[in-house]
């Protein structure tokens, strides 16, 4: 199964949801994806979805036990970790995310840094910032 960013943006919004049927959904997705595959995906869905793994403990097995395996190199509580930005795109790349994934990760930190800098008075109304990688040639393992 391939996503397309508006579908992972999609799912985001759906494990914000207060909804439980969204997020019931939005998980059976994930639960269906192949982690290995879609490595990048499910950190992204992981950050700016659900940054709880209890929730993915009980609704996505899978993907739960992926994350697990893969934030244990990471000092911190597992149980519940605050893994920094830099800390989950380090995992992503480290696993071969696609080139989508790690996009659409800057994309949502971009965001999330932008609010930050509104909060502390800046002017972020006065600009726009759209990321997309380069095909360098560098020795990146992205998909």
């Amino acid at each position: 199964m391939i996503l397309t960013k508006d579908e992972i943006r999609n799912m985001i919004n759906m494990l914000r949801s207060p909804d439980v049927d969204n997020r019931h959904v939005a998980f059976k997705v994930i639960e269906g994806l192949d982690p290995k595959t879609h490595a990048g995906e499910i950190m992204v869905l992981f950050r700016y979805g659900d940054f709880e793994l209890e929730h993915w403990e009980q609704d996505c097995k899978k993907a739960h036990t992926y994350i697990i395996d893969k934030i244990q190199n990471y000092s911190g509580d597992w149980v519940n970790p605050k893994l920094s930005s830099g800390e989950i795109l380090s995992i992503m790349t480290l696993n071969n995310a696609s080139v989508l994934s790690i996009e659409l990760f800057l994309e949502y930190f971009i965001k999330s840094m932008t609010k930050m800098l509104e909060q502390m008075g800046y002017p972020a109304d006065k600009f726009e910032l759209e990321i997309k990688l380069k095909e360098d040639g560098q020795s990146t393992k992205s998909k």
